[in-house]
Parts: C-alpha cells; structure tokens; sequence
C-alpha cells in the first residue's frame, strides 16, 4: 500500500507517521472482535488499541463515511482504547484508525488491505439470516411452514 509500511521493529503495525503504533501488534493480542448476528442480521464489531497508543483515536471507514467524529474510541479502565460499531451480516468495508495530528495506521488484524486500508469481511451466515442460536430448544418460526388456507 502506497504510503503506509511496517514499522521498525513492529512486525505487521502500519502506519503513515512513521511511529510506533504499540506493542500490541506482535504479543497478537485481539484488535478486533466479531459479535454473533443479532435478530436483524446486525453484527457488532468492537475495536480495540492498547493504552500506548497516546491522544484522541477514531476508527473510521465505509461505515461511517470516513468521519472521525462518528466512532471515537474511549480509554477503558483497563488502559485500552474501544469503540464498537453495529454493520450488517455480510458486509465487506475498509477502515483505518485516526490518531490525534492526523495519524492513519491500519489494524494488523484486518482480513486484506487495499489502497483505502484494512478491509474486514462480516460473513453472512445462513443466506442472509442471523445465525441460529446455540440453544437446541430455539426455533426460528420462519422455520415453520406457513398456514394453508381451505
């Protein structure tokens, strides 16, 4: 990708500024977690970036039209940036993360990167419906037949 390379001595970080991005990317600790599909085959996405990462962050990308204001990441007790966002099952978008000063750096956990960034692909499940619950005794009453009338 133009413009955006690994850092020094930070296996699989990318940035554009040149820095160090955290520690995070090579201990290969979770950046990017996928919820299960909701009943309206919405999928929450929680984005996550250690304490080191210094200043104001957002995740920005497709979803939000590149707006930084839309989903800025807050400092959790633990030290560690996150925000989550709601997309539709099978969902393919880009996004990059925007660090205070203009910084843009992709997630090491993104699926492929392109010229816009990492891309992360939302799998749809069941042709389009959420995923069945882990539970034997739900059932989906779109499973039914419908009623035939006389």
């Amino acid at each position: 990708m133009d413009g955006v390379a690994p850092l020094s001595g930070y296996a699989d970080c990318r940035t554009t500024a040149g820095d160090i991005t955290s520690h995070h990317c090579m201990q290969g600790e979770k950046m990017i977690s996928r919820g299960k599909p909701d009943k309206n085959a919405m999928v929450a996405i929680t984005f996550s970036l250690p304490g080191e990462v210094t200043g104001p962050v957002s995740v920005v990308g497709d979803f939000n039209d590149w707006d930084p204001y839309v989903h800025p990441m807050t400092k959790g007790p633990d030290g560690r940036h996150a925000v989550t966002v709601t997309v539709p099952q099978g969902l393919t978008f880009a996004f990059r993360y925007l660090r205070d000063g203009g910084i843009w750096f992709d997630d090491p956990q993104a699926d492929e990167y392109d010229a816009r960034g990492g891309i992360l692909h939302v799998p749809a499940s069941d042709a389009g419906r959420p995923a069945a619950k882990d539970s034997k005794d739900s059932k989906d009453s779109s499973d039914e037949p419908e009623p035939v009338s006389a």
